[in-house]
């Protein structure tokens, strides 16, 4: 005897009052969001991210003033989403500077970084590739057997494709 499925429940009068409220401060909260991200799309992507960890943690009957939690964490979101940001150009800044001077130790402090323009334009001139690994290797730090896993190649090709396109970023800084 198979179970048998749950309906799916209609919206409550908690639902009804998330909805009420978010429809009511959904201008407000855009506004936010783009005033820290400074881009449409990353806005929005904050705003959604932020309705929905709102949302679950109101059906948990968790929120008392709403409106003001929703505030919060489309702020919360926005600077903790730009923070990972910074920190991800960081280390690509300081690992293209070690590239481009063919320094065999790891950068410090006192390496002079790429600004950021010339490294996204350098970057732009890779193939999708290079992008991808880079990104996966270096930005996102995914260890190289799980890199290896999500595009289906080997993890020597992960390492040797890494190496390759790093070389290829510190020439293109140098040049």
């Amino acid at each position: 005897m198979e179970p048998e499925l749950a309906e799916p429940s209609s919206p409550d009068a908690n639902d009804e009052e998330f909805l009420r409220v978010l429809e009511a401060e959904h201008a407000l909260l855009a506004r936010i969001a783009y005033s820290i991200m400074r881009n449409e799309d990353d806005a929005n992507d904050v705003l959604a991210d932020a309705v929905a960890k709102t949302y679950a943690r109101w059906r948990r009957g968790r929120i008392d003033d709403l409106a003001h939690y929703l505030s919060r964490a489309v702020r919360n979101t926005a600077i903790g989403r730009t923070r990972r940001r910074r920190s991800q150009i960081r280390a690509l800044q300081l690992l293209a500077a070690q590239t481009a001077a063919n320094h065999d130790d790891i950068a410090d402090s006192s390496t002079p970084l790429v600004p950021p323009q010339r490294l996204h334009s350098c970057l732009s001139g890779l193939s999708e590739d290079c992008q991808t690994i880079i990104r996966l290797r270096i930005l996102e730090e995914i260890p190289v057997k799980e890199v290896a896993a999500r595009l289906f190649i080997s993890q020597g090709t992960v390492k040797s494709r890494c190496s390759r396109c790093l070389k290829k970023l510190g020439q293109g800084l140098r040049e």
